[in-house]
């Protein structure tokens, strides 16, 4: 259909007639906006003859009822309002679709409900079953049955029979026999178990009438009752005698409990009760509940289950101690002690389970050559710097002492050199000291301490030929090499010690 035609072209969409009194000129109708009128009445009309065409109607313009009657005809099939569902078109289900409830898009009149009702037996009375199988009754309801004409039935007689079914695999039947017995008989996973007897005929009177065969009898109870005070001696058959035995203590139990844990209470220790190879709980939570790693090489740690937090202590390598210059017969001077790594103590840290921590333990530094002996005297050389020590997960990194300054030749009897940078605690790290102008030799400074040992010692010189004395403790400084005698080659300066990480959680 066309769209809705435009309003003519004046001020208020209006025809206007003219007033040549006052100069008011009517609305000029225009050819486009005729042709648009046309257009829009062609359009109508071919969609109300289409209307009528589909109603089997010829157009007629001696009559105005053809459009009510093409309507009609649409609606209702026909001039006449329909009086039944299929009058609309709307297909009704027959009898058998009403019984077997198969079908959900058709229609149902009162009579097919009826008929639905009376199939499964709801309807006021039972359905009769006069051939076939039970194990094959369907749907759920209740039924009259004629063992004559029926196979499946517990017992050759007519009766009653309930169904109750689940699904195809699920459900059960209860058969009642005229006058008779009542069974049962189940549907489990598709497969029918044999009949039940529920009932026997007539009145029920014992546990066995009514198919329980694990129940306990008047004569069992009696037989247990006599067995049990049978092996009784006889001033303990009767509970009136235990109870007197029991000193008729209602809480005898607790009593006793109480009694028990008074004799256990008088001792607080294991060797309270005479206990001597057990270990106590001090040393039990020493031995299982301290949990410790150590790495003195370079290596991983995971994280355990469940821990989020560790405590590191460790440190850096130690540095070596410097050598000390040859001897001559103006100078003799001691070299410096290597200094000590930087530590950390139980320093904690925030991890996840499951973390790999990459841990680098830093190696010792080397001590410093001796000078070679001449007449003129050589310097020593200095002791290396340790390694550095670090978990790059956590941010630590501690920095390796300082090597040890070698002794020196500066003029008249020279002065000692300086310690290993970083150092720590007094005299360790300090400088190598240079006597005056004896045959006596004099040790160098010793290596710098650690909070895991002390740093390496130094000697004097002697004809026995000592040696400067490596770092004891992790971490620790290696001694300093001490002066040498007249003409005699430098002492070398002593090693360092590596670090070490131990990681607590």
């Amino acid at each position: 259909m066309q769209n809705q035609l435009k309003p003519i072209n004046s001020s208020d969409g209006q025809f206007q007639d003219g007033n040549p009194y006052t100069g008011a000129l009517g609305t000029v109708v225009t050819s486009e906006w005729l042709n648009g009128v046309q257009s829009a009445v062609q359009s109508t009309q071919r969609e109300l003859l289409k209307l009528l065409q589909d109603s089997k109607q010829d157009p007629d313009s001696n009559r105005d009822d053809q459009l009510l009657q093409a309507i009609r005809n649409i609606a209702w099939g026909g001039n006449s309002k329909p009086t039944t569902l299929a009058g609309y078109g709307i297909v009704v289900a027959s009898q058998a679709e009403a019984e077997t409830g198969t079908d959900n898009s058709k229609a149902m009149t009162p009579l097919r409900v009826e008929q639905a009702l009376n199939a499964a037996g709801l309807s006021g009375y039972a359905k009769n079953i006069t051939s076939g199988s039970l194990q094959t009754v369907r749907p759920n309801g209740l039924y009259h049955v004629d063992s004559s004409l029926v196979s499946g039935t517990p017992d050759k007689s007519n009766g009653m029979l309930l169904t109750n079914f689940l699904s195809d695999k699920w459900g059960s039947q209860v058969y009642w026999m005229w006058g008779g017995a009542t069974y049962e008989q189940r549907l489990e996973n598709g497969n029918w178990q044999p009949w039940i007897k529920l009932l026997k005929n007539g009145q029920q009177s014992t546990l066995a009438d009514y198919g329980i065969t694990d129940g306990a009898s008047k004569t069992d109870l009696q037989k247990a009752i006599n067995d049990l005070v049978a092996g009784a001696p006889g001033a303990l058959n009767t509970l009136q005698e235990l109870a007197a035995a029991l000193g008729n203590d209602q809480n005898f139990a607790a009593t006793i409990t109480n009694q028990l844990a008074g004799k256990a209470g008088k001792a607080t220790t294991l060797a309270g009760y005479g206990i001597s190879d057990a270990q106590t709980k001090t040393q039990s939570d020493a031995r299982y509940f301290q949990r410790l790693a150590r790495f003195t090489n370079n290596g991983q740690f995971t994280v355990p289950d469940g821990v989020t937090r560790i405590y590191v202590s460790g440190c850096a390598g130690g540095g070596g101690g410097g050598g000390s210059p040859s001897g001559s017969s103006s100078w003799m001077a001691s070299a410096g002690g290597g200094g000590a790594g930087v530590s950390v103590l139980r320093q904690d840290y925030v991890v996840k389970s499951g973390q790999t921590l990459n841990i680098t333990i830093g190696g010792a530094g080397s001590g410093g050559l001796g000078g070679a002996a001449n007449t003129g005297g050589s310097i020593g050389s200095n002791g290396t710097k340790g390694g550095d020590t670090s978990i790059a997960e956590i941010n630590l990194t501690l920095a390796g002492g300082g090597g040890g300054m070698g002794g020196n030749n500066v003029g008249g009897w020279g002065n000692g050199s300086g310690p290993g940078s970083g150092g720590q605690g007094m005299p360790a790290g300090t400088v190598g000291w240079s006597g005056p102008n004896s045959a006596v030799c004099y040790p160098g400074g010793l290596g710098g301490n650690s909070p895991f040992g002390g740093g390496g010692g130094t000697v004097g010189w002697s004809w026995a030929g000592n040696t400067s004395q490596n770092g004891a403790g992790f971490g620790s400084g290696g001694g300093g090499g001490f002066a040498a005698g007249l003409n005699m080659p430098g002492i070398a300066g002593a090693n360092g010690a590596p670090g070490v990480i131990f990681i607590e959680w």
